[in-house]
């Protein structure tokens, strides 16, 4: 209602809303690309880790643990990173904002081991040494954002994610003292070292790929 109020009475204000719904519409018409390949990417690695797991092939159990785990998380933050830039009710700019501080905290807690010791150690095994400087540098990526961001986070958490605090007034204060774009610039920096993550493990999962194909080539050749 006020929307057309003001639009009637100045046309450059019609043009700004205008411009702000294009604006949401593109970024969403972008995020349903973008969802489709990670949907598909997602499905493929699945795929495989069970084709492997059924053949009782666990070479590459982290690997492949960590390409899903990143994935999903980055699949999860785009969701809420767009829920965050188009959003217009009260209160649902900081409810988007709870939900991805919590996926962002246990995320940055855990991605650590995901990328330390077993998966080096598997690289190490498997021959595939010249990723492991890559991975250790993502790894200290993290590990920097959790350290500078770690109280914010676990504050969130702690308190207003899942209305843990029993004080009301708390629980409101901290919710209206909550920045949102705060959590939705923390995301997007996640969001660009888990894309950095993906590129490195899709290039490992292409050579596992090509070596076995190579393999089942040899493997016929020599039946010959």
């Amino acid at each position: 209602m006020f929307k057309n109020l003001f639009s009637k009475k100045n046309p450059a204000l019609k043009q700004q809303f205008d411009d702000l719904e294009k604006s949401r519409q593109a970024l969403s018409d972008t995020l349903d690309d973008s969802m489709e390949l990670i949907v598909e990417d997602i499905n493929s690695t699945r795929q495989f880790f069970e084709k492997m797991r059924n053949h009782g092939i666990r070479r590459f159990d982290k690997l492949l643990s960590v390409s899903l785990q990143s994935a999903v998380v980055n699949a999860d933050l785009m969701l809420l990173t767009e829920r965050l830039r188009i959003s217009k009710r009260p209160f649902e700019k900081p409810l988007y904002a709870r939900i991805a501080a919590m996926t962002l905290i246990e995320y940055l807690k855990d991605i650590n081991s995901y990328l330390g010791y077993d998966l080096i150690g598997e690289l190490n095994k498997n021959s595939y040494k010249q990723y492991i400087p890559t991975i250790k540098e993502i790894n200290k990526n993290f590990s920097d954002i959790r350290k500078e961001h770690e109280h914010l986070l676990t504050v969130i958490r702690n308190n207003i994610s899942a209305h843990k605090t029993k004080d009301a007034l708390s629980l409101v204060n901290y919710i209206f003292s909550l920045d949102p774009e705060e959590i939705f610039t923390l995301s997007l920096e996640v969001i660009n070292i888990n894309t950095k993550l993906s590129d490195v493990t899709t290039k490992i999962y292409h050579k596992m790929i090509n070596e076995a194909k190579e393999k089942e080539i040899n493997s016929n050749q020599t039946k010959l």
